[in-house]
């Protein structure tokens, strides 16, 4: 699983190149590009991105600005870069980036698409291999994910793949639950590659994972005294500690990469998060994040965590003291991917797409932040993420419905999902994964929906509120869909409330039936049918988790890749008989 996925398994809800691989970029830039690789290597973060910048036309040097970007938690920024990098000259290394950069952004299926092209390139680089092993066992397919990184570990030459072989290693352990092979693995990253920050933060990370803040408080003071006044090295080290709420040393490396670069706009919001979520300081929030603002009047990330600071906790006129929102905004593209994702997602079950309402997306853009604002609170514990405690500060509404009416909705009806990915692609594909998610987005009577996103620093959070016509009748809504094809193969778990409680994860992939709100579904008999003939053994879930027009299956155990699945049904709906039979096809390995 990518570095960060231990860090927030609390929050999830649905619940490379010449230093850097064995590539051979072209002679012109081959000299420049191990260069700007040894300063990122050093940890001489600004000037590694510095020196990539003026290399950027070249495929090569945007991969590898590409990962610059996803050390320092600029994921989507790094997807961007990959993904013109791969699209310009698709090599075993660019696709090998690619791979890395969604998987880190916890597009899963995108980096295992990407990582299979990276393996098929020829000459194939070997950190290819070791980025698909990372997207291989983030998808629970082990035994993939080891012959990849065997081969990667067998080509790795030069330092960096080196240690990225052990790092993967270790993810590896980490996913089949052997908690001292992956620290012994991070260790001997470190090892391999001692120079360079990111070794020290990942096994600092694991310390707080672990429960052993004075060992990572130890390994974050030395990697800051071997880089100081490094801004990029600064803010990552506050961002590890933020996130695990540990306060004095995220406030302390925030303040050293401000006077690196003053009004830096990261170090400006891990700061501010800081003095909302934890010192409740709104006001030195604000003026810094003010200060930031005029420095960097182009920054969308500090104007809308101002605009809602002032909206919703000083209630005060945002727009009177900030003006409108910066030009170019990526927000505004977020949405998009979002409910182009989830219409995608509807075409395949046969429902009708979904419309944006601004009412909707203002209300899920302000819940995003209000969970920021009091990150850590356990009124925001598990399902209680949805609500809003009235005593906390920037609450809005209790519940989706009142915070929907509250920016001027009309309807009566809503429901929500939210998640705690980098993309809105991978959250919504997150939910169609899960199970109780993925039913809000397959509600036949969904008509209108409005999306919002936060990240600061490592972390980040995505709203989907959906607007519900009037309950209707509306038949059976199955997923996998009827001759669907690529179809995921297991189903993790990471969902809140758990599905099936008593299950061993990875199960198989989630089968879930829906009819329209105003009718009851009762299922009689239900048998999924393998490609050996056989049927297989599941988990029903528990019907006291399920609305009465819902129910849904797992299998036990992950489905076999590239197997033809027949899945019978039979029941009642509002007391009339019905029977379906279809069949999907899971995706190959």
């Amino acid at each position: 699983m990518n570095r960060l996925i231990a860090l927030l398994a609390c929050l999830v809800l649905a619940a490379a190149c010449q230093t850097a691989g064995s590539a051979r970029p072209s002679a012109a830039v081959a000299s420049p590009l191990a260069a700007a690789d040894a300063r990122l290597h050093a940890g001489d973060y600004d000037g590694a991105e510095a020196a990539y910048l003026k290399l950027i036309e070249n495929p090569a040097a945007q991969a590898h600005y590409a990962l610059l970007l996803d050390y320092e938690n600029r994921f989507g920024e790094a997807v961007a870069e990959a993904r013109s990098a791969a699209a310009a000259h698709p090599d075993s290394v660019t696709l090998g980036v690619l791979t890395r950069t969604l998987d880190w952004s916890e597009d899963v299926a995108g980096a295992i698409d990407a990582g299979s092209r990276a393996v098929k390139s020829t000459p194939v680089d070997p950190l290819a291999h070791v980025f698909y092993s990372e997207a291989l066992a983030d998808s629970a397919r082990f035994g993939s994910a080891r012959a990849e990184l065997k081969a990667g570990e067998k080509a790795a030459r030069d330092p960096y793949a080196v240690a990225e072989a052990e790092r993967e290693w270790s993810n590896y352990y980490r996913g089949v639950g052997d908690i001292l092979e992956e620290l012994n693995h991070l260790e001997l990253s470190i090892k391999a590659q001692p120079g360079f920050p990111e070794r020290q933060l990942e096994l600092a990370r694991y310390q707080y994972s672990q429960q052993k803040p004075a060992a990572a408080r130890s390994l974050l003071a030395a990697v800051r005294e071997s880089h100081p006044s490094d801004y990029g090295v600064d803010v990552a080290v506050g961002d590890s500690a933020s996130l695990h709420q540990d306060t004095s040393i995220a406030e302390g490396a925030y303040t050293a990469a401000l006077k690196a670069r003053p009004n830096g706009p990261a170090a400006s919001l891990g700061l501010a998060q800081l003095d909302v979520s934890v010192k409740r300081d709104f006001s030195a929030a604000h003026d810094l994040l003010l200060a930031s603002l005029k420095a960097n009047p182009s920054s969308l990330e500090i104007y809308q965590y101002l605009y809602h600071l002032d909206l919703l906790v000083l209630k005060t006129d945002p727009v009177q003291e900030l003006g409108p929102a910066p030009a170019g905004s990526g927000l505004s593209d977020a949405r998009k991917q979002a409910l182009d994702r989830v219409n995608a997602f509807r075409a395949t079950v046969g429902l009708a797409p979904i419309t944006e309402s601004p009412s909707l997306s203002q209300s899920a853009l302000a819940h995003a932040y209000f969970w920021v604002f009091n990150f850590g609170q356990a009124a925001l514990a598990d399902v209680k993420v949805h609500s809003e405690d009235p005593s906390l500060p920037g609450a809005f509404g209790a519940d989706a419905i009142a915070r929907a009416q509250h920016f001027g909705y009309t309807g009566q009806r809503t429901a929500e999902d939210i998640s705690h990915a980098y993309l809105p692609t991978a959250a919504v594909d997150h939910w169609v994964d899960a199970v109780f998610h993925r039913l809000t987005l397959g509600d036949p009577e969904a008509a209108t929906a409005g999306y919002g996103q936060v990240q600061v620093g490592a972390l980040s959070i995505q709203v989907l509120d959906l607007g519900l016509a009037a309950a209707s009748t509306h038949g059976p809504v199955v997923y996998p869909a009827p001759d669907q094809a690529n179809v995921p193969d297991a189903f993790l778990g990471n969902e809140i409330p758990d599905p099936a409680p008593n299950a061993r994860y990875p199960t198989g992939y989630a089968i879930t039936v829906e009819v329209g709100s105003g009718s009851t579904l009762k299922v009689q008999a239900a048998q999924l049918v393998g490609p050996d003939g056989k049927a297989v053994a599941g988990y029903n879930l528990d019907p006291a988790l399920l609305a009465a027009n819902q129910w849904g299956v797992l299998p036990r155990d992950p489905l076999a890749t590239g197997g033809r699945y027949t899945f019978q049904l039979s029941g009642t709906i509002d007391g009339q008989a019905f029977q379906k039979v279809w069949s999907f096809t899971v995706a190959a390995s």
